[in-house]
């Protein structure tokens, strides 16, 4: 699917989850965007709980791709609007 995160209430992020059943994996892929965007980016748990915890800028063209299974989440944009 494709999402769009902007800075208004429910709309600044998905909260850390994983993708569930059925999901073999995900790939996500910062998309263009006209206005461009402030903060956003992955954050992604590895290991037991918290672990190890890794932060990705994602920008446009980037790519990462998450086992079905891994905890991740989008962080929070704090200006403009930013696809993925």
């Amino acid at each position: 699917f494709v999402t769009r995160y902007r800075p208004h209430a429910d709309e600044t992020h998905l909260p850390r989850h994983i993708d569930g059943a059925g999901v073999d994996g995900s790939l996500v892929l910062g998309l263009p965007s006209e206005c461009g965007f402030g903060g956003g980016g992955l954050t992604v748990w590895d290991g037991e709980g918290d672990a190890e915890l890794f932060e990705y800028p994602v920008g446009c063209g980037d790519v990462c791709l998450l086992d079905s299974k891994v905890w991740h989440q989008s962080n929070p944009v704090t200006w403009g609007e930013r696809w993925v």
